[in-house]
């Protein structure tokens, strides 16, 4: 009876308390909130890095909360909560920038305090971090972030499109047909709009690394190397 006892005992129960959020559901909002484990504890080796994207910069939408290098402490929801977010946003932007990446997010405006707090992550990984702040449903947010990102860093070499929302119902009769149409323009079309302005920057980037590297070796030798892309 004691082994059962020590065993039900042996693992983290926090307390669930049911609460709500409105959309976007905020991590800073949540009771409690969540904290980093250390995988280690238990026998795993955290990821380590290995220069993989090493000076690649990286454009990134839909940064969220919920995150697998931080164990969230996740309270018991009310049943027709709408937190929908998976925290990939955040885990991407960390792993990324531990592979060597600079990392733009692109964010919703009252996302700005989780976005401060994955922004500290990026920079804890000694790469920087540009955030952008809008609704990316509006499609001039979506071509002003991707030319933001190229002033701040000059190249663009990958876009993740991650950016998504959801409106659960229980039935079918109780779906909202706005609720649809929004869902349609923020997972959808959005991600058009990103990919079409982005690749206005991404085809030159072959070029543009190209030149670079070939300068490099080629500055011993007194010879000068330009591209116009």
């Amino acid at each position: 009876m004691a082994s059962q006892e020590l065993k039900q005992h042996a693992t983290f129960q926090p307390p669930r308390v049911p609460q709500s959020q409105a959309k976007p559901g905020l991590e800073n909002n949540m009771q409690p909130a969540s904290e980093p484990t250390q995988l280690e504890a238990d026998g795993f080796v955290e990821y380590v890095g290995n220069n993989k994207l090493k000076d690649k910069n990286v454009l990134i939408t839909g940064e969220s909360e919920y995150s697998f290098l931080a164990v969230a402490r996740r309270p018991l929801l009310n049943k027709d909560d709408n937190l929908s977010s998976s925290g990939i946003g955040r885990a991407v932007a960390v792993l990324m920038a531990r592979e060597g990446a600079d990392v733009t997010i692109a964010h919703l405006p009252e996302e700005q305090e989780d976005a401060e707090d994955t922004k500290k992550m990026v920079e804890a990984e000694n790469r920087s971090c540009f955030l952008f702040a809008g609704d990316l449903t509006n499609y001039e947010n979506c071509r002003q972030v991707v030319d933001e990102h190229f002033r701040s860093y000059g190249s663009l070499n990958i876009l993740v499109n991650n950016a998504s929302q959801q409106f659960m119902c229980k039935t079918f009769t109780d779906i909202d047909l706005n609720n649809v149409e929004h869902v349609f323009r923020s997972n959808v079309l959005q991600m058009f709009a990103m990919t079409k302005y982005a690749l206005t920057y991404m085809k030159e980037t072959p070029i543009v690394g190209f030149t670079r590297s070939l300068a490099t070796q080629l500055i011993p030798k007194g010879i000068r190397v330009n591209a116009v892309a």
